[in-house]
């Protein structure tokens, strides 16, 4: 994975970190260290806030793609064995809105407001 990216993770969970918990984490070694890394995305899950955790379960999936990774055990059951049927679409009807008879009023009748140009 490309250093940028785990590098704007990274900053992102520094900036929660100081902003909920008022914690300051160096970024370049959190990215640079692995052992760094696994701590602070533990420490992130220990606070309990969604957007920190999901942070967290981002950054490990870029510094560590194998271990991230664990198989779920899901097998789907059911397939479905023909296409979705596609209902055609009904023509669109042409409505007049208020403000376009407006507009047509005004056309007509220039004077409606003014009063004519002096």
């Amino acid at each position: 994975m490309s250093n940028t990216e785990r590098m704007s993770v990274a900053a992102l969970i520094g900036v929660i970190l100081r902003r909920k918990i008022n914690r300051t984490i160096d970024v370049k070694w959190l990215i640079e260290n692995e052992a760094y890394a696994q701590e602070i995305i533990k420490l992130c899950r220990e606070q309990d806030l969604a957007d920190l955790t999901e942070y967290a379960d981002h950054l490990e999936k870029l510094m560590f793609p194998k271990e991230a990774f664990k198989p779920s055990g899901f097998a789907p059951t059911t397939f479905q064995t023909k296409p979705p049927t596609i209902q055609p679409i009904a023509k669109p009807i042409a409505v007049e809105l208020p403000d376009e008879i407006e507009a047509e009023e005004e056309i007509a009748n220039p004077n409606k407001y003014v009063g004519g140009l002096r």
